[in-house]
């Protein structure tokens, strides 16, 4: 089995370890091409940070992405160059799939409330004080609160992850979920991923915001659960 890699003149960062693809030599003109276009500059990636190796942490040089067999040269390994998901186009598969749970987990959590006579937090408060009325309130009242909807949300992580190793928004975005080894998440993964994820997600959203200061694109989640959010790629069997 082998990966179709994306196309040699694109920079590309690294998820499993090997650092930011390098730009490669521009493909060979023809004999009628003009001077320009043969000398015209490489493009380089914006990012040019080494990243560490997934199986050793050792630091790996850019150019090791660039290479046809790439392997760890501290540990040996093999690794596997991937273009990981940058940050706002994670943030729109974030923003679709919370489309979606509003109109399934949001009624549903609702209708449950409804069936138990659950009484409202605030029932005469509106807008700021609504706000300074729900932090004022207790945390475990707030999470038993937020119950059904945070158990609907973590199956919805949990099951998508798991089976098909993207949610619904990623799969729009065309990105996807492996492991350091490069293969979809197991069922244990899956699981410990979308935990961190909503308890990331409670904290102030200080888990999915920690992608914007991670030079592997990797959101707490993703550092606990050993996980890489990757530009899907097309594999194909041979």
């Amino acid at each position: 089995m082998s990966v179709e890699q994306p196309t040699p003149d694109v920079a590309t960062d690294v998820a499993t370890g090997v650092a930011p693809r390098v730009a490669t030599e521009p493909a060979s003109e023809p004999a009628s091409a003009p001077a320009a276009q043969a000398n015209k500059p490489k493009r380089v990636p914006v990012r040019r940070r080494p990243m560490p190796c997934p199986h050793c942490d050792a630091e790996l040089e850019r150019e090791l992405a660039a290479a046809a067999t790439a392997a760890c040269p501290h540990c040996e390994r093999p690794l596997m160059p991937v273009e990981v998901a940058g940050f706002w186009r994670r943030c729109a598969a974030g923003l679709i799939d919370l489309a979606l749970l509003s109109v399934t987990a949001g009624p549903i959590a609702w209708g449950l409330h409804r069936l138990i006579g659950s009484v409202p937090l605030a029932p005469d408060a509106r807008g700021l004080d609504f706000a300074l009325t729900l932090f004022a309130t207790d945390v475990s009242v707030l999470l038993l609160r937020a119950g059904p909807v945070l158990v609907l949300v973590g199956l919805y992580l949990m099951i998508s992850v798991a089976w098909t190793g993207r949610t619904l928004g990623q799969r729009l975005l065309a990105v996807r979920i492996v492991d350091r080894h490069g293969q979809p998440p197991s069922v244990v993964v899956a699981v410990l991923r979308a935990l961190a994820q909503l308890a990331g997600t409670l904290a102030a959203a200080l888990g999915p915001a920690w992608i914007a200061f991670s030079s592997e694109r990797r959101a707490i989640h993703d550092l606990v659960s050993g996980t890489y959010v990757i530009r899907a790629v097309r594999v194909v069997s041979g």
